[in-house]
């Protein structure tokens, strides 16, 4: 892929910046290529070295695919937007598969978004962030599904899967984006060799991801 977000190691040197400067990009259409088909197991956890992560929040756990040695997170910290939602309270965790910039995975969580009339996030808000994300990676749409979860203790999530791809190259990307009570999970993985979809370490990564009671 070229001039991605996650190749840079200036652009990992300033995630917050990246966090913040996605707000503010010009909305655009989510460019759609030709639909395909995606299996993904939803099935037991392989059993694989994955590294569990806990959020500095305690308010949820995911595993990191294996080869994720280091976890790298910003604690959430209140920034001020002049935004339609103003207001972001925000975590972000990644880590490099391998060491390598070319694949991995991350966890964005958006815990207090609110606009002027104060309301709180809802779904056209995590639509809105997805497809910032997918015009900053320079990735096309090919497969969407949308998700309804219930976590243990009854919270109840709603969101999206988008599966995308570079055009004309190996590259894929997968978002997960759910909405809880009015915070927003934005679950990413890529890799700019493919094969991303298919991958059990990564398919555990999205499966992995549960609230804490």
């Amino acid at each position: 892929m070229t001039s991605t977000w996650y190749e840079s190691g200036q652009g990992r040197a300033a995630t917050l910046l990246w966090l913040i400067a996605l707000l503010f990009m010009m909305p655009a259409a989510l460019a759609q290529e030709e639909q395909i088909q995606v299996e993904v197991n939803e099935g037991p956890r392989p059993e694989r070295s994955a590294v569990t992560f806990r959020s500095p929040e305690d308010d949820f756990t995911v595993d990191f695919p294996e080869g994720c040695d280091r976890i790298r997170a910003t604690a959430p910290s209140m920034t001020q937007q002049q935004d339609s939602l103003s207001e972001q309270d925000v975590l972000y965790a990644y880590c490099d598969r391998g060491k390598e910039p070319g694949q991995g995975a991350s966890v964005t969580v958006f815990y207090a978004m609110t606009a002027e009339d104060g309301r709180s996030a809802g779904p056209a808000d995590v639509v809105e962030l997805i497809g910032k994300a997918l015009v900053a990676k320079g990735v096309q749409v090919v497969h969407q599904t949308e998700i309804e979860k219930e976590f243990p203790g009854g919270a109840l999530a709603e969101g999206t899967d988008i599966f995308a791809q570079e055009p004309g190259g190996a590259g894929q990307v997968w978002i997960r984006g759910l909405l809880v009570d009015g915070v927003i999970y934005l679950l990413e993985a890529w890799n700019q060799a493919g094969g991303l979809w298919e991958d059990p370490d990564y398919q555990n990564f999205f499966n992995s991801f549960k609230l804490i009671e």
